[in-house]
């Protein structure tokens, strides 16, 4: 919806009457812009449940700064723990905040919810970007405050779990210099199996996690082959981490190869191109299940207008239709330049 319209505003204005709860992830600036500011809301609807998530809070030096994750990340600290060395800042590459932050709102949208029907307490609830990623972080200044100096960076390493990471592989005319495998030992049991798999000497000191971390550049990982190494069935077998890293450049492809992606369904089938009418293909996803409900598209935009307008708010064809013509509700993005 164009809140610029009158339509696209009366739109907003019906839905907050009728509404629980308001969600915006704007800057702090947006809504306050459009008419829909903080304290415009509970002149709407007194009792209405108002969640806001811009990046750098409502108020403060910051507050109108246009935010993203990746942006938010080395005002929030994560680049100074991530990388393998203090020369290498890192960002997390999956813009961490983004998904802090949404947990985090949609946690304090429930409470809140609760409290106004419990407590009969309403407000706002503010969830800026910055101060969700913060919060992550609690660990990382306890120790900065007893040890007097940052905590290190560990580029793949765990601070307690030895061997985790990912290694190169032993260099041949396969694989090259640049095979790499990934590991994560949790516990001794994984050691010992592990160790097994590899062939590794029987280290004493090796034994337990203490005596791994000092240890840990010294695993070699004699993991030949990029399509069919001749010990990936007994790394698959293991009961430690274990897989083959894939480079940059190989995609989905890559990460398809051998039996342990498909095993784990890492791998989903979605649809590329125009939206439910592309052919389905192969995608990368999480390496967990929720519940056996299947998996299903995003919505397309403004594919759920009509069911709003005319379901939910009573609106007639005639006044829907007219505010499609209008560019007040639209269901695909505004054309951007043309060469």
């Amino acid at each position: 919806m164009d809140i610029k319209q009158p339509e696209g505003r009366a739109l907003v204005t019906e839905l907050v009457c009728g509404s629980d709860l308001v969600f915006d992830n704007f800057s702090a600036k947006a809504m306050r812009g459009m008419g829909f500011g903080i304290d415009a809301l509970p002149a709407l609807k007194p009792d209405i449940v108002h969640v806001t998530m811009p990046g750098f809070g409502v108020s403060g030096p910051n507050s109108d700064f246009v935010a993203y994750g990746p942006s938010v990340e080395p005002m929030s600290g994560y680049t100074a723990l991530l990388g393998c060395s203090d020369a290498e800042p890192r960002l997390s590459s999956m813009a961490l905040p983004d998904a802090i932050a949404g947990v985090t709102a949609a946690a304090a949208a429930v409470t809140a919810l609760y409290r106004r029907d419990v407590l009969g307490e309403t407000g706002l609830v503010e969830c800026a970007l910055h101060e969700c990623a913060v919060a992550m972080l609690g660990e990382q200044f306890v120790a900065l405050q007893r040890r007097g100096t940052p905590p290190p960076r560990r580029g793949t390493a765990h601070p307690v779990h030895a061997p985790q990471g990912v290694y190169r592989c032993a260099a041949d005319d396969t694989v090259g210099d640049d095979g790499w495998l990934a590991i994560a030992v949790t516990n001794d049991t994984q050691w010992q199996a592990l160790a097994a798999v590899l062939g590794l000497p029987d280290e004493p000191a090796w034994a337990h996690a203490a005596g791994r971390h000092k240890g840990a550049a010294r695993v070699v990982c004699p993991h030949r082959g990029r399509d069919a190494p001749p010990r990936q069935a007994g790394l698959d077998a293991s009961p430690a981490g274990c897989g083959r890293a894939g480079r940059g450049g190989d995609g989905d492809a890559g990460l398809a190869r051998g039996p342990a992606p498909r095993k784990a369904a890492v791998l989903r089938a979605a649809r590329r191109g125009a939206h439910r009418r592309a052919a389905l293909s192969r995608v990368a996803g999480a390496d967990r299940r929720a519940a056996a409900t299947g998996w299903f598209a995003a919505p397309r935009l403004g594919e759920h207008n009509a069911w709003v307008a005319c379901g939910r708010l009573g609106w007639s064809r005639e006044r829907y239709e007219a505010a499609r013509a209008s560019g007040a509700l639209v269901e695909r993005p505004p054309d951007g330049p043309t060469a």
